[in-house]
């Protein structure tokens, strides 16, 4: 059997991204489309069903419809996988099904959106009720084949981890695509009119599916790749002997689940962002793309996470973001403030889990969650910055100028610039630990050969921290007037996100407030693996005094939240002084040292020598 090269993988995936658009569209904008809000009515669009709760009093008309056809899409799965399996076609066992499928799914897709009857009439709903089981028998018809031939086509683990990696690509960007719709059809609506420039919308991204959907039908030869054979099971015996596996039952529950919630975000975003956030309607585009490109960062952590973790523990961890989010989301505008008390309680519990789980939980905690936190929030900054890039300039002179004391020099405020030093300096080593001797701990738990290279590997942490995140939020900070309006601690970066970022307060608000939770939390971890070995070193690793730390250490995070920030401050601060004092004079100490295995290191790699 031949291999898949790197070229046909992308055509194989090419069909990802037709079916991926249509399911987008259905998805985001079937209800929307029917179901309008007071501002879609007010701007032209036609109401084509009955509205309400008109089904025993108790259902939407699009709610039964779309409900009805994720049921009829249940029993055809088996059916239409069964089918394929025991395909005896000369060009294959999936081909076939993808050939035959794409006109009636692109058809079916765009038919849903072309109500017979420009009125509010029960033939309308008819009418979408038959679409609408044409369109999931057409996709079903499709994807189940499709997704079947993802294993066949990889002969290895690795194979078929390339091509799962390449179609989510393709996926993502499919559902972009239909994301983009809102700002489409805003430039048909001058022409044909709101319902027309949606269908005309539709219409064209039909069509451009359809074409993807064929290209791995006529450029992939199905039996040049797959030995297999045509089954002779049917589709209730396989069924039967699937669902006898606990597991797999525990699985398809869990996934139910998921797809209930994603189902409801996605059909429930252009609602929240036109009638609870009063924002205009090309914004859901925006918040859609954003997450769409948000999630497609994380596609490369989470491929090469995974192998390490575990599939399980990083669907757990997925799980409980999505759950998170989607709370959030749900209550947002809504929820009273938590008291600190119960934010203390809950970060108690939280750290209390992952501590007395000992320095392995911690490390895997950390290299799980430090990465998420990483990539947002220096994506998020990064779109600050260029969407104001225009005052970057103006904002650098105006930190040159303040950093040097120009101003404060001019009025004769020598010890006002003091004390900014002082605080500016602590608020850095706090913030890269550079000097502080607390970073080596970690570093010298690395497994590695080569200690110099192992420093030089920690080294680019400072870089990271202090010159691309620390420079990023003090642009945005001075780029929006953030910086000298009032406000101190965590405020001045959220009132910088929240005008900076185009999308609602509320939403940049929480967006930075999930990045500081990851920091916070990793923080009170990372401090506690370094106390943790300091005192094994110290007690000869006695495992009674770990156990006693651990627990006084989970106290201590616990009476934190009762502590101003002030306090806080002042007692990092003279902690993190005894801890610089004896490293910096370790440090001249043993420079020469440093130097010399420096150059050694380079030298046998055969780079260029340290001057």
């Amino acid at each position: 059997m031949k291999k898949l090269t790197t070229g046909k993988i992308w055509q194989f995936a090419a069909g990802q991204f037709g079916w991926a658009m249509l399911s987008g569209i259905i998805s985001n904008w079937l209800v929307y489309f029917y179901q309008p809000d007071e501002t879609a009515i007010s701007q032209g669009q036609t109401v084509f069903i009955p509205q309400g709760r008109v089904v025993l009093g108790i259902f939407t008309i699009i709610g039964g419809i779309t409900a009805f056809g994720r049921i009829f899409d249940a029993f055809t799965d088996p059916m239409i996988a069964s089918l394929s399996d025991r395909c005896t076609s000369k060009n294959g066992r999936r081909i076939p099904f993808l050939k035959w499928a794409s006109l009636p799914l692109a058809l079916s897709t765009v038919l849903v959106f072309w109500s017979p009857l420009n009125q509010n009439s029960w033939i309308n709903a008819a009418f979408l009720l038959a679409m609408i089981l044409a369109y999931y028998l057409s996709i079903t018809a499709y994807c189940t084949p499709y997704n079947a031939l993802i294993p066949e086509l990889g002969h290895t683990q690795q194979e078929r981890l390339n091509i799962s990696t390449v179609i989510s690509f393709t996926f993502i960007a499919g559902t972009a695509v239909a994301y983009l719709a809102p700002t489409i059809w805003g430039v048909f609506i001058p022409v044909f009119g709101r319902v027309g420039a949606i269908r005309v919308t539709f219409t064209i991204m039909a069509a451009v599916a359809f074409i993807c959907m064929l290209v791995p039908v006529f450029t992939i030869r199905e039996k040049d790749y797959v030995d297999t054979v045509p089954s002779k099971e049917s589709a209730f015996g396989s069924l039967t002997a699937t669902f006898k596996n606990g597991e797999f039952r525990k699985f398809v529950a869990s996934d139910i689940f998921y797809w209930i919630a994603l189902t409801m975000f996605q059909t429930g975003l252009p609602f929240f962002v036109t009638s609870l956030l009063k924002l205009p309607e090309t914004m859901t585009t925006l918040y859609f793309v954003g997450m769409t490109a948000l999630s497609l960062v994380f596609y490369i952590p989470v491929n090469k996470l995974t192998p390490k973790l575990g599939k399980k523990k990083m669907i757990l961890f997925a799980f409980a973001v999505f759950s998170a989010a989607y709370f959030y989301t749900g209550f947002m505008g809504k929820m009273p403030s938590i008291p600190a008390s119960v934010q203390g309680l809950i970060l108690t519990v939280c750290v209390g889990l992952v501590v007395i789980g000992g320095l392995k939980r911690i490390a895997k905690v950390s290299e799980i969650v430090v990465p998420f936190m990483a990539v947002i929030y220096i994506t998020i900054s990064l779109l600050l910055l260029i969407l104001n890039a225009g005052k970057i300039p103006a904002a650098v002179a105006e930190i040159v100028s303040s950093a040097f004391g120009l101003r404060a020099a001019a009025g004769g405020a020598l010890g006002a610039i003091i004390v900014a030093m002082q605080k500016g300096i602590a608020r850095g080593i706090f913030s890269n630990e550079a000097g502080l001797g607390s970073a080596p701990i970690a570093a010298a738990a690395a497994q590695t050969k080569e200690p110099a290279r192992q420093g030089l590997v920690t080294m680019t942490g400072t870089f990271i921290d202090t010159i691309v995140v620390c420079t990023m939020t003090g642009l945005s900070i001075v780029i929006t007037g953030s910086w000298n309006i009032g406000l101190e601690g965590v405020a001045v970066t959220t009132n910088a996100f929240q005008h900076g970022l185009p999308f609602a307060p509320q939403v940049s608000a929480f967006l930075l407030m999930m990045c500081l939770v990851f920091f916070a939390f990793t923080t009170i971890l990372g401090w506690d693996y370094y106390s943790e070995r300091c005192l094994a070193y110290l007690s000869g690793s006695n495992k009674t005094a770990l156990k006693i730390f651990r627990w006084l250490y989970i106290a201590a995070v616990f009476i934190g939240p009762y502590f101003t920030v002030s306090a806080v401050w002042v007692i990092a601060d003279i902690f993190n002084a005894l801890m610089a004092i004896p490293n910096l004079i370790a440090l001249l100490s043993l420079s020469g040292v440093v130097v010399a295995e420096t150059q050694s290191y380079l030298k046998r790699m055969n780079l260029t020598r340290v001057k």
